[in-house]
């Protein structure tokens, strides 16, 4: 009897399967002579065993595929059309607004994935109550157009459908009537209430579940065809690691059917973990193009999102991280660093060694050093797929870099590993501290073709001491799939208090009504405190207190806090599984002798030996190294336990070979934790700014207070840190935390604070970390604190100098609560202000843990040196910049834009190529204004130092180094540099934008962008203060078109979900969509401005901070300016025309309608 569990991945496809209890292992390249891996696998199995005369029954086949990624990422699914809310058509491209990539000029959002859009005429609010009814007539009139156009799918997202489903379910009749095979409606794909996720995945279904099915169903075919009279079970592996049938296999449910595998071959087989005294379990699984990192503690990771290729996908899946660090990743050395991806050389042209004019690659490296044995792999390379990997071609390109750098060709590859490794190192930090956890204190597995060749590197770099390789390792996803059981997954929305318990509990006892004693359920509440949106699950339990105690220990864990704010239900989610729970029992054995390893095969280890480093163990699919320092051993069921030798020394310090090397580690480290400071700042916050729109930055600084390095946050605020950092420094006594938003001190506007604290170590400051986060309210004049007339500082809200909120390491909370009497959202400030006190910790702890293993000196040398390296390249652009466009050795070029109320922003940019320098002199700017459109320095040189990392146009981290170069002019008490009376709050969100626009223009780099944030808000009237920035178009450049309705430039917030608004806030969103031809033309052209408009319920005060209202955004080289901006009144049935800077009481019924500028074009058309 045959079972297969196939497992097909990008680059290989793996089988593992039993026949007549014997455990088997086949692999075969995924794409190659062949239409799929695979049928093509049974094929070459079954027939094996046929053509020994024997008769051979195939009981069961069970696949985690790739192919629902590979249809995304491809763009390979089938036409199909979305029907969606009137007012709405392009929600779903729009999205979040926020832009993949905040430095690249060249930003592309992904490509919709629908053909066709119907805006179906109907209106439900979020308590589920009609407002329009759907005009049936017309919606079968569309249907019928969409039928004429070959369209057979459909995906219906409406608004608050979740809540009331009743137009979805008319549409899904009418659909089924006229004869479409495929129709998706959200409130049946996906219970949350979010419109944008819901809608997404939706649209994945429409789009990939006629190729499924259409998959399925060859597959099928050609099984029957090879089998005969055969008919054997197919189960598919789901996202959430349960099987299902083939006929409920869905797009939305199968994004991760693949890695799925791994991870419940990950929490069946590594209980061992448990006796290694480890809290939990961290899976790497290195493949060819990428590498997936898990964790698993008592029961399963599950969340209930995933993103792939910029889709969002909202249904239950693994908790899997991914980084394109894989066998594949391509390798080059680039500004003095050695760099690893993202690019891929894939399965087919694949690594050099793969014999297919290849290009260099993670695995030539390891085939270079050594760590990967030709004569130990199968001969499925070549173009004919007969051959072994071909070492000699490898060795020829690694000598010819090495002639290229002066450098030795094992230094260079061994460089390239490291940096593999530490890029590997990033995800596991992130998904073990987001849950409170520390990686070192977790069992490290690794699997996947590649892993083994990099484990006690990872693990040395993670403080791991201990790491566990099965057996079937190089194909432990298909190992997984034998271990995995039926499962069933329900969401029921409740969105209730949880002190209203005895109405849950009837739910809940409506669904545990089981009878058969092989299943089994999983009954979870999705809880959050009130005012947060960040879910935590908890099992279902008869006892109220129990639960929120379960809650509160959790929040405790995961944040460090709890929360005096009521319990809310948001969710009940039942997980039912069916079928024997399937776990490997494995367990460590007595040691009686250790010995020094040789190079062996697997099958060549004894138990009860313990086989120190270094040396390779052959495994006939993969090489594993064990590294000097390690030692290895079997257990019971003949895995692999790696364990750290305890007498080393100083096993934690890395060893580089070279500056380039420690450089690329240390860039890595750096920004590996900023990114865990905004995941902490995230977590813990409980605003929507920063929550939500991740209106937040996070940066580390060093002992001079020049930044270092920064998570990708906030453009805008990462220029202006530094010198908020500066002005504080001789402030601090050790156990002080300093807070401070004044533009004197390095602020951007008020609402932005910052929170600095520093490092002391014998009494000195070794360097410092800070966050800075937009509050929704500081006090001053307008709810939201962004007031459109503001002339004074004072006007704007509370202004902080400098404040210590934590004095000799005691939090200052009444002092505080009185420094901020005049805001609107006390509660809120107070607790996203210990958000940021808690991200800063975070940073000083995992930079006092890099000092602990690296030392100071060097840890301090390194961070010197990145902004020497980010210095070098900045210089080397000016001169390539200088040349390319045609100047002189020392040239100068002068432009200036203009403000909407007429002031004047001038710049001469003048490039030096023999000194490779610019100067940025902005002499002849109009003076400050009575307004509050001043621009901070702080803010200016924001501007300058993200227009040069863009310029720039590599992968290099964003530091002080990139401002070294330049020369800042800019005249005392002018827009640009106004005194400490001045309102600034829109120099922070308008001319800023106007500055990058000028900027890049003198540049020659691109046309304008939109120009603006359009920032608008409200609240008062005992309503709370609510706030967000618009997108609209980018600007098109050589090369290029523009970005539609997406955050340009300094701004990369997200807009917050429609049916959040309208959940938490007295007004409905009447329509979200493109500004469709408000672009520039050119030869290419600019992007699309937004439309978004509002209705209001009650009575509530209203802001609008906009620009780009009188002077529209520029095209550049005989390219058309964009259409400028647009502010709109509506009430009692008249319409008026707004200025670009209104406050306003609004009443019932009335309506603001913002169109947003749109992107010039560049170049004659």
């Amino acid at each position: 009897m045959l079972n297969f569990y196939i497992d097909r991945g990008g680059t290989f496809t793996d089988i593992y399967y039993q026949y007549n209890g014997e455990s088997l292992v086949h692999k075969l390249l995924s794409q190659s002579h062949y239409k799929d891996g695979v049928f093509q696998g049974i094929k070459e199995i079954y027939e094996k065993y046929q053509s020994n005369g024997q008769q051979v029954k195939v009981n069961q086949i069970v696949i985690g595929t790739t192919i629902i990624t590979n249809a995304i990422l491809e763009k390979q699914g089938h036409d199909c059309a979305l029907l969606i809310s009137e007012g709405f058509r392009d929600l779903l491209q729009i999205g979040q607004q926020s832009r993949p990539k905040i430095f690249d000029l060249t930003m592309k959002k992904p490509c919709v994935l629908y053909k066709e859009v119907i805006e179906i005429k109907e209106r439900i609010d979020y308590e589920g109550q009609i407002i329009q009814q759907m005009d049936i007539e017309q919606a079968r009139k569309d249907l019928v157009y969409l039928k004429q156009q070959g369209i057979n799918s459909i995906g219906v997202v409406l608004l608050h459908s979740v809540i009331n489903d009743v137009h979805e379910q008319q549409i899904k009749s009418l659909g089924e009537e006229l004869g479409f095979g495929f129709i998706s409606i959200s409130s049946e794909v996906s219970k949350v209430i979010k419109i944008v996720p819901r809608g997404q995945t939706t649209v994945l279904n429409a789009y990939v579940n006629p190729l499924i099915q259409l998959y399925i169903k060859e597959l099928e075919q050609e099984i029957k065809q090879l089998l005969k009279d055969q008919n054997p079970q197919i189960w598919f592996m789901q996202s959430d690691g349960g099987l299902t049938e083939a006929q409920d296999f869905i797009g939305s449910k199968a994004v991760l059917s693949g890695p799925a595998g791994g991870v419940v071959a990950l929490m069946q087989s590594t209980k061992i973990y448990k006796q290694l005294n480890k809290k939990g379990v961290v899976g790497l699984d290195m493949g060819g193009t990428s590498t997936d990192v898990s964790v698993y503690y008592e029961k399963e990771n599950i969340k209930e999102e995933s993103i792939i290729d910029g889709i969002i996908v909202n249904t239950p899946c693994f908790d899997i991280k991914t980084v394109a660090a894989g066998g594949g990743s391509l390798l080059k050395f680039e500004n003095g660093m050695f760099k690893v991806g993202p690019e891929s050389s894939g399965s087919c042209p694949g690594p050099i060694c793969y014999d297919r004019n290849g290009l260099l690659s993670l695995t030539d490296a390891n085939l270079y050093l050594g760590n990967i044995d030709v004569d130990h792999l199968p001969k499925i390379f070549g173009f004919n797929n007969n051959s072994e990997l071909n070492y000699d071609k490898v060795k020829v390109q690694f000598q010819k870099l090495g002639q290229e750098l002066n450098m030795n060709p094992i230094e260079i590859a061994e460089s390239f590993i490291k940096v593999a490794d530490e890029q590997m190192c990033r995800p596991i930090r992130q998904i073990t501290n987001g849950r409170g956890q520390s990686s070192q204190d977790h069992l490290l597995v690794i699997y996947g073709g590649a892993g083994a060749q990099h484990c006690c590197s990872i693990a040395q770099s993670l403080m791991i001491d201990s790491i566990f390789i099965h057996k079937y390792a190089s194909i432990f996803s298909a190992y997984g799939l034998s271990l995995a059981r039926q499962q069933k997954y329900q969401k029921i929305p409740l969105i209730d208090k949880l002190n209203n318990f005895h109405s849950i509990s009837n739910i809940v006892q409506s669904f545990h009504n089981l009878t058969q004693t092989d299943i089994e359920q999983l009954i979870e509440l999705h809880l959050k405190y009130e005012g947060s949106d960040f879910l935590i699950k908890i099992q279902y339990n008869l006892d109220l207190n129990v639960i929120k105690q379960q809650f509160e220990i959790q929040h405790q864990q995961l944040f460090g806090f709890k929360q005096n704010r009521e319990i809310l239900i948001e969710y009940l989610s039942i997980t039912t599984k069916y079928g024997e729970l399937k776990e490997e029992q494995d367990e460590l054995i007595e040691t009686f002798q250790i010995i020094d390893g040789n190079n062996m095969k697997v099958d060549q280890l004894q138990k009860n030996i313990q086989y120190k480093g270094p040396f390779l163990i052959y495994t006939g699919n993969t090489t594993i190294k064990i590294s000097e320092g390690w030692k290895a051993e079997l257990t019971k069921n003949e895995n692999i336990i790696i364990r750290k030798i305890n007498d080393e020394q100083n096993l934690n310090q890395q060893k580089y070979t070279n500056s380039s090397l420690e450089l690329s580690i240390f860039a890595n480290k750096f920004m590996s934790i900023a990114e865990e400071m905004g995941l902490q700042l995230q977590n813990t916050a409980v605003s929507i700014n920063i929550k939500e729109r991740l209106d937040f930055s996070c940066a580390i600084f060093d002992k001079d207070g020049n930044l270092v390095a920064n998570a990708p946050h906030l453009p805008v605020h990462l220029g202006s840190m530094s010198d908020a950092v500066k002005c504080q420094i001789n402030n601090f006594n050790d156990g002080d935390i300093i807070m401070s938003n004044h533009p004197e001190m390095g602020g951007s506007h008020l609402p932005d604070i910052t929170i600095i604290t520093p490092y002391f170590k014998d009494q000195q400051k070794l360097f410092y970390v800070a966050s800075r986060g937009h509050h929704a309210d500081i006090g001053g004049i307008s709810p939201g604190s962004m007031p459109a007339f503001s002339k004074y500082l004072k006007d704007e809200g509370i202004a902080v100098k400098s404040f210590k909120i934590v004095e000799k390491g005691i939090f200052q909370e009444e002092k505080l609560i009185e420094l901020l009497q005049d805001s609107r959202e006390i509660k809120d400030n107070v607790q996203d202000l210990k958000a940021q006190i808690a991200a800063n910790n975070k940073g000083i702890q995992l930079l006092e843990l890099l000092i602990n293993q690296e030392g100071y000196s060097k840890v301090d040398y390194n961070m010197k040196r990145i902004q020497l390296n980010g210095e070098n390249c900045v210089r080397q652009m000016l001169c390539d910049i200088s040349i390319k466009n045609h100047m002189k050795e020392v040239d100068t070029i002068e432009s200036q834009e203009y403000m909407d109320d007429g002031s004047q922003i001038q710049l001469k940019l003048t490039i030096d190529r023999k000194e490779r320098s610019v100067i940025f002199d902005f002499t002849g700017t109009s003076q400050q204004i009575l307004g509050n459109t001043n621009c901070p320095v702080s803010v200016t040189k924001s501007a300058i130092i993200y227009c040069l990392r863009c310029l720039v146009d590599m992968d290099i981290p964003l530091n002080q180094g990139c401002l070294n170069p330049t020369k800042i002019i800019i005249p005392e008490n002018s827009l640009l540099n106004p005194n400490n009376l001045c309102g600034i709050v829109g120099g922070n969100v308008l001319t800023s934008q106007r500055i990058t626009d000028l900027i890049l223009k003198c540049f020659q780099a691109s046309a304008a962008s939109q120009g603006c944030m359009n920032n608008f808000s409200f609240g008062g009237f005992n309503q709370r203060s609510y706030y967000e920035t618009i997108g609209g178009g980018s600007g098109a450049g050589d090369g290029f078109n523009g970005e539609s309705g997406v955050q340009v430039h300094m701004t990369n917030t997200r807009i917050t979900d429609v049916e959040i608004i309208e959940r938490k806030h007295p007004v409905r969103i009447l329509s979200f969509t493109l500004r469709r031809n408000s672009h520039g033309k050119g030869k290419y052209n600019g992007g699309d401005g937004i439309i978004r408009s509002f209705v209001f319920l009650t009575k509530l005060n209203v802001s609008l901070l906009t620009e780009r209202r009188v002077f529209s955004p520029f095209g550049l080289k005989g390219g058309q300016n964009g259409q400028k901006g647009i502010n709109v009144y509506k009430t009692q049935g008249q319409s008026f025309l707004l200025s670009g800077k209104v406050n306003l009481d609004v009443f019932p019924n009335d309506e603001i309608w913002i169109y947003t500028p749109g992107g010039g074009g560049y170049g004659v058309m």
